[in-house]
């Protein structure tokens, strides 16, 4: 009879525990939710410690209406306020930069005819939906011809990014994706600048709970701190450190 009612009790507990659980899913892109989401969340759970997030990634994301998520974040080019910027710069890990004698910082034109002779990795489509991949993107900016560089596509920025990291190539960052890599040493910038991307990340809130008004606006302050994405590196037209 003890046991039994001790395991009455405790299972009263867990009940009673679990209903005072506020529960908000949220919904974002993979390599951003990897890279970016995740290794902030452990200072959403300082703020709000009554409140468990459910994180759900979907690829392509261009809607609100495509998740049924309570906050949704999209990486789109939408004409309305952004809570996210991105920035583009290409990188390589120390490793590569040794073995074909290459220099951190250089200026964009010095680097077109080096980029001609290295493998480069980019994603399969970006910006998502377009035949614009920021690889291209990059390029044109400069006005710099790859056209005869050897490229391979993968379909997260994630496996783009890794590859890089183990010296398989030279890789088109994303600034909301490389910070801790770029801290750590393990890769570096090969430009001497970084550019906006033509896309950014946009916060939408679904629905009207408690729960997800306070995840919206714990994302929107977080997204206003100052710069940690790439330490090291300064905006476009500046040298990178």
């Amino acid at each position: 009879l003890q046991t039994s009612w001790s395991q009455i009790e405790k299972s009263a507990i867990a009940e009673k525990r679990s209903s005072n659980v506020r529960t908000v899913r949220l919904c974002a892109p993979p390599s951003f939710t990897l890279n970016w989401l995740q290794p902030r969340m452990a200072a959403f759970y300082e703020e709000h410690d009554d409140i468990h997030v459910e994180l759900e990634t979907k690829e392509n994301l261009l809607h609100s209406n495509e998740s049924e998520a309570d906050v949704v974040i999209s990486y789109w080019d939408y004409e309305r306020p952004a809570f996210l910027e991105d920035e583009l710069f290409p990188v390589c890990s120390p490793a590569f930069l040794r073995k074909h004698q290459l220099k951190a910082g250089q200026e964009e034109k010095a680097l077109a005819p080096i980029l001609q002779d290295l493998p480069l990795i980019g994603e399969a489509l970006f910006p998502f939906g377009t035949r614009l991949d920021a690889w291209t993107y990059w390029a044109q900016r400069f006005d710099i011809d790859l056209s005869n560089a050897t490229m391979r596509r993968h379909a997260l920025s994630s496996i783009s990014l890794k590859e890089a990291e183990d010296g398989l190539g030279v890789a088109m960052a994303r600034s909301t994706l490389v910070g801790a890599q770029i801290r750590a040493g393990a890769l570096v910038c090969l430009s001497r600048s970084r550019i906006k991307s033509p896309y950014r990340f946009f916060v939408q809130r679904r629905t009207l709970s408690s729960e997800s008004e306070a995840l919206e606006q714990w994302l929107i302050r977080l997204a206003r701190r100052p710069d940690e994405a790439c330490t090291g590196l300064s905006s476009a037209g500046r040298a990178c450190g």
